[in-house]
């Protein structure tokens, strides 16, 4: 990346303000599932694991997108 020592100082800015916390926040939401759903969910699932196993999600990527388009 080429910028001057003003961008360079922004984009740390930034990464510090909002993806760390962000990073913070996932993982309080990670454990919040886990106290939720119990120990036994407190590992990795793969997509498939979860349709085939826990019939997790129903709604497919175009009716995500739709709800999200009609709710913003």
């Amino acid at each position: 990346m080429e910028g001057t020592v003003g961008v360079y100082l922004c984009v740390l800015a930034v990464r510090g303000s909002c993806i760390e916390p962000l990073k913070r926040n996932n993982e309080k939401i990670d454990d919040m599932i886990v106290l939720l759903l119990g120990d036994k969910f407190k590992q990795s699932f793969s997509e498939e694991e979860l349709k085939a196993n826990y019939g997790y999600p129903k709604e497919t990527d175009d009716e995500l997108a739709e709800w999200d388009c009609d709710n913003m």
